[in-house]
């Protein structure tokens, strides 16, 4: 996600055009910029997009034979 899902980094619209089946959100907790914004986290659970945030997963790896997605996480 761009901006670690700061507010205006993916719009509703933009999410509804694209529909990510997985989203990484990288952002620190407690971050002083509240990202990622709840209105992003909201669009994407509203569109069906599994998120994954880095301060609560830890280190986040994707892998693709070109067909399926594979997600390993640290924790």
């Amino acid at each position: 996600m761009a901006h670690q899902g700061s507010r205006l980094s993916s719009t509703s619209r933009f999410l509804e055009s694209v529909r990510p089946s997985v989203a990484v959100l990288s952002a620190s907790a407690n971050n002083p910029h509240g990202h990622p914004h709840e209105s992003v986290l909201r669009n994407l659970q509203r569109i069906g997009s599994a998120s994954y945030r880095t301060f609560a997963r830890g280190d986040i790896s994707i892998s693709t034979d070109g067909h399926t997605i594979g997600i390993a996480t640290e924790r």
